[in-house]
């Protein structure tokens, strides 16, 4: 019985090796996207619309180039990297060498492209988005080396910084060199990312080794699904914009581009965090208890996730209103609209990081490119009808990838599709006191007299905050208490499952 419960401590230590990891994941990766937003903002006053268009160009050219060249490896080597070491070298050899080879081919070509884009400006920001691009291209594998140690704090901390650094040396050149200066951001952002992985990470990706097949095949046979998966991600958070500029102009494109990444921002800044951390932890537990830890993970992503998402849904108006001028207006509604997006994106982070551990790459791979045709056909024909029906078929589109991604747990983890659902309910049901108050909120307001955007957005958090609250102890109790349990682990550093201090153990 003592080496049974050693075990069971060892497991539940992972837990808290895990919950600590969110932690600073999430803690880190709020920070960053706060800083980034303030930091495009203000970056906004002295950029040209023009110039952050050629500079958009530039950017979406080389990085739509090396995620054609990214094969995903480093995902193989997070998932069995620990049982091989020569895989490193095979990861880092490959992975290197496409991406310097895609990014020398978008310089080659740099001015036909610029023409095809309807960009010629984008010829000057080329040379320091490849630059740029380049840096992370080396610092990837060390990078995956890190998260397969499962060294999540020294990556939290260093992306962290790295948005500070990209922040403060944008906006210290902006005044003189416009839109360069955004440029010159990513260079120090990639400089300090590639520097501190090298530094940091496990050398063995550097000891060089006889390039086998036997090696490379099994990496290519579970990375390259992942690739497709991803390429389609990518082209599904770029082309869009592309078609919602041509059915209705520049300037919604603009607004739904602005709407978007902030919906998105209110959640996935959680999500793609505790996203990173979750795929290597499933990939070290033991096959039968996954089911139970994606239970728990989903639940808990489900309630943290969501309320951001109703909120900024239900306070659209007021949010805008603060922090926006009125030639904005239009992202109001479409936040609102696109609310269902923002919710569900969290849980797909869940659902890959668990079918990735499970080895499903190729069943993730076939739902990135469904998404990608559900996404551009409905934008192509609802969005004729006008932009909020374009951000309509895209939540249909983020809704049917999240239903094909629980779809495959039916293989092998049928059991567990009702308990995650049934978390996922119990979030949503906790997000409808939040809806109430803000409305009720937004009522008293309305009828006792027009206040600012910002004096109502004021009035508005906390009514939504208590709201959540009531809802969360209501409806999603022990979930609740879970997530209350794994904060205490990481700030009193014991295991969440274990007695509080002072209680007597009971004997077996």
């Amino acid at each position: 019985m003592r080496l049974r419960r050693g075990s069971e401590c060892g497991r539940l230590s992972n837990v808290t090796v895990i919950a600590r990891a969110v932690a600073w994941n999430t803690v880190t990766g709020v920070g960053a996207r706060i800083v980034g937003l303030v930091g495009t903002l203000i970056l906004a006053r002295f950029i040209s619309p023009d110039d952050y268009g050629q500079v958009s160009a530039a950017s979406i050219c080389v990085l739509t180039a090396t995620m054609f060249a990214n094969l995903q490896l480093g995902q193989f080597l997070i998932a069995r990297g620990h049982r091989d070491g020569g895989l490193a070298f095979h990861a880092a050899f490959v992975h290197i060498a496409l991406g310097l080879t895609a990014i020398a081919t978008v310089l080659v070509f740099g001015r036909e492209l610029a023409a095809a884009v309807g960009a010629p400006g984008m010829i000057v920001f080329l040379p320091g988005f490849a630059l740029a691009s380049t840096m992370d291209v080396i610092g990837a594998v060390p990078e995956k080396t890190l998260a397969r140690d499962m060294r999540f704090r020294l990556i939290a901390a260093t992306r962290g910084i790295g948005e500070v650094v990209y922040t403060g040396l944008a906006l210290a050149t902006a005044p003189a060199l416009g839109g360069m200066a955004i440029v010159v951001g990513n260079i120090g952002r990639s400089l300090l990312h590639m520097t501190v992985f090298i530094a940091t990470a496990d050398r063995g990706w550097m000891k060089p080794c006889s390039l086998a097949w036997t090696t490379l095949s099994p990496m290519l046979k579970y990375s390259v699904p992942l690739a497709v998966k991803g390429l389609s991600d990518f082209a599904s958070g770029r082309w869009d914009n592309l078609l919602i500029g041509r059915l209705h102009g520049p300037g919604v494109m603009g607004a739904y581009n602005l709407a978007y990444n902030l919906g998105l921002s209110s959640t996935t800044a959680i999500a793609e965090h505790i996203g990173d951390v979750l795929f290597p932890s499933f990939s070290r537990l033991e096959r039968k208890h996954r089911g139970q830890a994606l239970v728990r993970a989903i639940s808990a992503m489900a309630l943290v996730g969501l309320p951001f998402a109703a909120g900024l849904a239900v306070a659209a108006p007021s949010v805008v209103g603060t922090f926006l001028p009125a030639k904005w207006a239009l992202i109001a509604p479409m936040l609102t609209v696109l609310s269902p997006q923002a919710a569900v994106a969290p849980l797909g982070w869940t659902l890959r990081a668990f079918l990735k551990a499970e080895e499903r790459t190729t069943f993730v791979m076939v739902t990135g490119p469904i998404k990608l045709v559900v996404l551009l056909g409905g934008i192509a024909t609802l969005g004729q009808f006008g932009p909020l029906w374009a951000c309509v078929a895209v939540d249909l589109a983020f809704i049917l990838s999240i239903a094909m991604l629980w779809s495959g747990m039916r293989r092998d983890y049928r059991a567990w599709i009702r308990p995650s659902v049934r978390g996922v309910t119990q979030a949503l049901l906790a997000c409808v006191p939040l809806v109430a108050c803000v409305l009720v909120v937004k009522g008293l307001v309305s009828h006792w007299g027009p206040l600012s955007p910002a004096w109502s957005l004021c009035l508005e958090v906390p009514a939504g905050a208590l709201g959540y609250a009531m809802g969360a102890a209501i409806f999603a109790r022990a979930t609740s208490t879970d997530l209350i349990r794994l904060a205490a682990s990481v700030v009193g550093r014991r295991n969440p499952e274990s007695p509080a201090p002072g209680a007597a153990e009971s004997g077996e």
